[in-house]
């Protein structure tokens, strides 16, 4: 069923290899986890990292989201999920 639409970011933590954490030359690392920033969707579509997009990169990318979204519920054959009398349904 198509909801609103919906996109988001959420913070996925990700282990750092400890070959990386004793590294002398890089002495910024601490720890053996770091978080990274990961796309999510109101159709439980996996996500994808975002953490070297520039401000422009993401806003490019939920006007494309948002796109697709636009397209899939104007789309004839989808009809039927967009249907609210069958959510009443229940």
């Amino acid at each position: 069923m198509i909801e609103d639409f919906k996109y988001g970011v959420k913070c996925q933590s990700k282990l750092i290899s400890e070959f990386l954490v004793d590294e002398i030359n890089l002495p910024g690392i601490r720890k053996n986890s770091t978080f990274v920033p990961i796309t999510y969707f109101g159709d439980s579509r996996p996500g994808y990292n975002i953490e070297y997009f520039s401000e422009r990169e993401i806003i490019a990318d939920v006007l494309k989201q948002y796109e697709r979204f636009i397209e899939l519920s104007s789309d004839v054959k989808n009809e039927m999920f967009l249907d609210n009398t069958l959510k009443d349904i229940s």
